[in-house]
């Protein structure tokens, strides 16, 4: 029988068991060679299981007659100490990778005109953070259609709002926490849900991705501004991706799962299903920002640090959050979703954590819209769901469009 079978097969590598890992990147040119090096015990082959994300990119396996299903699907037995998988690394860079259609041009103009004297309200790190991100888009799209005076005027807005932010003029400061080990909104420090949970460590990657890529937009034009301010942008980093192991201030990638690939945005808050991430665009937005980060400093670690976080983000969000119709993940009904919205450790959810409109539940899957999303929003997916999506975002408000 298959279970007689599958206990054979348990049965021949039980006297090897993993007792730790660790995961290495390597990236050369515009692929990262991926490592997982499991640390064991005993005599025989080891057996370890591989999520369908893993079989898309790991290097020859030796797999084993046994397979178990999960919310994420089939995994795959797998023979031996070593996964090594090799994964593509983005190519975009500032802009889109194909030039603005000659008819939309002055129409885009017109456009960034309107849009970069609009007001600058929030005072949250997320809310403002968004704000000046959006400030900063517009200083890329006049850089494409050939508008340097006005690019050269958002960028000073730009510059003015992360300063206060950098420096503490403002009415919400950021403050380095020690326990954790992060920084946190003052807000939020006596009142664990101001700020999206933000002293509670909810969502940091989200927030502090928005400063991220706002520095890296105006490094890009002006390298003396960025270096002068490249000490509050580090420690953003530091505090949603810090790589090292053995910094004394900042933990160690704290948002980002390297076995599931996609991040975690909850912080210290439990819940009964576990750990969960909504927006996925957010999260690739942040390690978009990094990868900038470091093509504005010509870091080539930094960048390839961003690169790697991204793309190991976009496979799993391609496969465990953007259901198109050959996806074997979710079965029906869920499967005629078309998007799982949240996906937590133990669940998947269709509605968001603000409401389950259609609009929203794909929006948050998108926005924010940047050269990136050429990567992310694949258009099998976009062509299968259109269906679900179409009407309900022709009826939103212009707020509330994806």
């Amino acid at each position: 029988t298959a279970a007689t079978a599958a206990a054979a097969v348990l049965d021949a590598h039980a006297t090897r068991v993993a007792v730790g890992g660790d995961v290495n990147a390597v990236a050369n040119a515009n692929v990262a060679s991926l490592a997982f090096e499991f640390r064991t015990e005993g005599s025989g082959e080891l057996l370890t299981m591989a999520l369908p994300h893993h079989m898309e990119t790991i290097h020859k396996p030796q797999t084993a007659s046994l397979s178990y299903n999960t919310m994420k699907g089939d995994m795959t037995a797998i023979i031996g100490d070593t996964w090594e998988m090799r994964e593509p690394l983005t190519t975009i860079e500032w802009n889109a990778p194909r030039d603005v259609a000659p008819e939309k041009i002055e129409d885009i103009r017109d456009a960034v005109k309107m849009d970069m004297i609009k007001g600058l309200w929030a005072a949250d790190p997320y809310g403002s953070g968004k704000e000046i991100a959006s400030l900063a888009q517009l200083a890329l799209i006049a850089d494409h259609v050939n508008m340097p005076s006005h690019a050269e005027q958002i960028r000073a807005r730009v510059k003015g709002e992360l300063e206060k932010w950098f420096q503490g003029h403002n009415s919400n400061p950021l403050r380095f926490e020690p326990t954790y080990g992060g920084i946190v909104s003052t807000n939020s420090w006596s009142n664990k849900h101001a700020d999206f949970g933000n002293a509670w460590y909810n969502d940091h990657y989200f927030h502090y991705g928005y400063f991220i890529f706002s520095a890296a937009v105006v490094g890009r034009k002006d390298l003396a501004w960025l270096q002068k301010w490249k000490e509050p942008v580090l420690h953003l980093v530091r505090d949603i991706a810090n790589p090292s192991a053995t910094d004394s201030q900042y933990t160690q990638f704290r948002h980002k799962d390297w076995f599931c690939g996609h991040s975690w945005a909850s912080g210290l808050f439990q819940f009964f299903s576990g750990r969960n991430q909504e927006s996925t665009s957010e999260a690739v937005n942040a390690w978009y920002g990094i990868y900038l980060f470091g093509l504005a400093l010509q870091d080539d670690r930094m960048r390839d640090l961003g690169r790697v976080l991204l793309a190991t983000e976009i496979r799993s969000s391609w496969r465990y959050w953007q259901i198109d119709d050959a996806n074997d993940i979710y079965p029906s009904p869920f499967h005629e979703n078309k998007v799982a919205t949240i996906v937590w450790s133990t669940k998947a959810d269709r509605s968001t954590w603000f409401g389950s409109n259609v609009e929203y539940t794909f929006g948050i899957q998108m926005l924010p819209f940047t050269p990136m999303s050429e990567e992310l929003l694949r258009p099998v997916w976009i062509k299968d769901s259109m269906h679900v999506w179409w009407e309900a975002a022709q009826s939103a408000g212009e707020a509330k469009k994806p």
